[in-house]
């Protein structure tokens, strides 16, 4: 059963450290045209902000490009570029690209920064909870159950893509404080859940089955065996 919390936390760590940005890197990048399109609709007034946008997608399809083509000291550049003289919403998509470049280069203090500078300077919330998420992604294993708590629950409000993601954290984090109870609660309601990846479910059910394997058992049941001894 230890190879099935070593293959939880793995994944947590090998699949979403380095395959998150791959996972939402369509959208921050390949599908960015489609949240610029919605920024758009915050930056209708003035000619002068119409021209400002326009050199920001620019900017962006150069970084996109630049990434594209194996050049990241260019799609950095562009980025850096983007992230400092960008309206909001570009700020935030290129806040969040250089997070994952700099997690790709292994810079996870760094990678963090940008990702919370982004939720700040994000438009919507779907761009602010995935970069809040992908923030605490990086800083879990340093923070205590109640810290990732904190910052995690908001992300489980409402129906956002995060708050799944955010919800095993907390479960993870629950187990790693053998905090069991709140490490059943936070798994049960993933793995019941009609709306979650399921490679997320069969996660859930593995930290289920960990956790019935290694949480003491209630009292109520320990006590069960010596009642009945005493009866006969």
């Amino acid at each position: 059963m230890a190879d099935v919390f070593d293959e939880v936390e793995e994944e947590l760590r090998k699949e979403r450290y380095t395959q998150l940005f791959r996972t939402y890197g369509p959208w921050v990048l390949g599908a960015a045209a489609a949240v610029i399109l919605g920024v758009a609709g915050y930056q209708w007034y003035g000619a002068n902000e119409s021209a400002n946008r326009a050199a920001a997608g620019s900017q962006m399809m150069e970084a996109i490009e630049a990434y594209q083509s194996g050049d990241t000291a260019r799609a950095d550049a562009a980025l850096t570029t983007l992230a400092e003289d960008g309206t909001r919403g570009y700020r935030a998509l290129a806040l969040m690209q250089r997070g994952a470049l700099a997690l790709e280069a292994g810079n996870r203090d760094e990678a963090a920064s940008f990702f919370e500078q982004a939720a700040s300077a994000a438009p919507d919330r779907l761009t602010r909870d995935t970069a809040r998420y992908k923030a605490l992604l990086i800083e879990q294993s340093e923070l205590s159950y109640d810290d990732v708590v904190l910052r995690a629950e908001p992300l489980t409000e409402g129906t956002g893509p995060a708050g799944p993601l955010a919800r095993e954290l907390m479960g993870l984090a629950a187990i790693q404080a053998e905090r069991w109870d709140e490490a059943r609660s936070h798994y049960e309601q993933i793995a019941f859940s009609l709306d979650v990846p399921q490679n997320l479910q069969r996660r859930a059910g593995e930290a289920l089955a960990l956790i019935a394997q290694r949480a003491p058992a209630p009292a109520a049941e320990a006590q069960t065996p010596a009642s009945e001894g005493e009866e006969n």
